[in-house]
């Protein structure tokens, strides 16, 4: 369904539920045409910056450098932003709309039934990539 139709949909009961960040909510008023919100905390959508190998190579070491120092430092920016505004917008979002905030136990239960799935699609990864990933997402689940 494309996007715009999403809100109409909602009113209609077409569609009886989404998944969108806070700020989407609150941004495109589906609060008026919703009335329960369950937090998952499921999804983290990171901001990526890309460059292709051939415009990369195409810069000398200290213009890479340079470029990786702003994009770290534009990262933490971009994800104090993005808290920040997401916990404003949830906030605001409790007013009108009944909360139902998912424990630990239950998302826990929601990995283990995906498991199979997230494995199937492992299973067609670089497994170094999968390995990395995992990781990561350990280092950030323990607060490193």
């Amino acid at each position: 369904m494309p996007f715009p139709e999403v809100r109409t949909a909602f009113a209609q009961g077409t569609v009886d539920g989404g998944d969108n960040a806070f700020t989407v909510i609150q941004g495109k008023r589906f609060d008026q045409v919703q009335k329960y919100l369950s937090v998952t905390n499921h999804v983290y959508n990171p901001q990526s910056l890309v460059f292709g190998q051939k415009s990369w190579q195409k810069l000398n070491a200290d213009e890479q450098a340079l470029i990786r120092a702003a994009a770290s430092e534009a990262q933490a920016y971009q994800r104090q932003l993005t808290a920040q505004s997401q916990a404003k917008a949830y906030e605001t979002l409790k007013a009108s709309m009944q909360t139902n905030v998912i424990a630990p136990a239950e998302i826990a239960r929601f990995r283990e039934k995906v498991r199979p799935v997230v494995e199937q699609f492992a299973r067609e990864l670089d497994q170094e990539v999968v390995r990395d990933m995992y990781g990561a997402i350990d280092k950030a689940r323990a607060g490193q």
